[in-house]
């Protein structure tokens, strides 16, 4: 099982080299853009984790990125939900 700290190191390193890359994440730039533009942003994602020592393989790199974006869209879901119900809502991710 793999450290707690390591992973919030790679999966914060990983978010922060994907925010350089609004063509894999801005609406309006992702719809114009062709899918090699995308496949080559995600390779070059693989790159940059590679040279801080993270080992992501091109696919693994746009899977982990699904899953990250689908658990966003997950966590605001269940905002919005509270937030019509009049609730305060507790996001299950730790911050700090």
């Amino acid at each position: 099982m793999q450290n707690p700290l390591l992973k919030r190191f790679k999966t914060e390193k990983l978010i922060e080299i994907y925010e350089k890359f609004p063509e894999l994440w801005h609406k309006d730039v992702r719809s114009s853009q062709k899918p090699e533009t995308q496949a080559n942003a995600y390779r070059s994602i693989s790159q940059k984790l590679k040279k801080v020592g993270i080992h992501l393989k091109t696919a693994a790199v746009q899977r982990r990125l699904n899953a990250l974006r689908k658990r966003y869209r997950l966590e605001k879901l269940q905002e919005l939900k509270a937030h019509l119900k009049d609730q305060i809502y507790e996001s299950s991710f730790a911050i700090g």
